[in-house]
């Protein structure tokens, strides 16, 4: 059976054998209420600060497996994705209380809220610069494709007269995750970012606890495979 020696996407020629992993990238931002600035994940490594945090936390594996200072791949890596998922996550302060409707249930976010987030949040893959855009959709596009089902039994003490439905950023599923047409290319030392833009100023209508601290969690996945140096 022959081999594939060398694969070439664009202008960027590579060999499969050295693709020893297939690590995905992720990395988080957060939005409060309010918040009109730009957010970008992958700005950072592990250790600086969490975009759009309203305590300016630092972060933590949690939110991402970048390492160094963020905006770029060592050298010696490369990537090549074939997919952006974005997740969202409820995250009251310590001393919020549950009186919304929207939230009673978090981490979880309620469906209105989802709904707003879709409606009013541009996402953008950036790659050389960030002024160079190679993906731009509103960010229902990019569906999280992972999460978890759940159920309730009557009797349970849900309250359908309150409203609150569980709703996730696109399908549980992993497919339903939109694959690229074609495949992106990251270089190692190439800068690159994904973009969360509020066009039309803050999310409107959204609806937190209250607490200036509370925020939402974004977290952005770069699906595909990585090239890194073997051990």
């Amino acid at each position: 059976m022959a081999q594939i020696n060398q694969v070439k996407i664009g202008n960027n020629t590579f060999s499969p054998a050295d693709w020893t992993s297939s690590d995905n990238l992720y990395s988080t931002v957060e939005i409060k209420t309010g918040n009109t600035q730009d957010l970008t994940a992958f700005s950072y490594g592990r250790g600086g600060y969490v975009p759009g945090s309203p305590t300016q936390r630092k972060a933590e594996l949690v939110d991402t497996n970048l390492e160094g200072e963020g905006a770029r791949l060592p050298d010696n890596e490369a990537l090549l994705i074939y997919s952006v998922s974005v997740g969202f996550y409820y995250s009251p302060a310590a001393t919020s209380g549950a009186g919304d409707d929207d939230n009673v249930q978090a981490p979880n976010l309620g469906l209105r809220n989802i709904l707003r987030l879709q409606k009013d949040i541009i996402g953008e893959l950036t790659i050389a610069s960030l002024q160079k855009i190679y993906k731009q959709a509103p960010i229902g596009y990019y569906a999280e494709g992972m999460g978890v089902e759940s159920g309730m039994a009557s009797g349970s003490g849900f309250n359908p007269a309150r409203g609150y439905v569980m709703a996730f950023n696109g399908a549980t599923s992993i497919k339903g995750v939109r694959k690229f047409a074609s495949p992106e290319f990251i270089k190692g030392a190439e800068t690159f970012g994904f973009r969360l833009r509020f066009p039309n100023g803050e999310v409107r209508n959204l609806t937190l606890n209250g607490n200036a601290n509370d925020r939402i969690v974004a977290r952005v996945w770069l699906r595909g495979i990585r090239k890194r140096p073997v051990a």
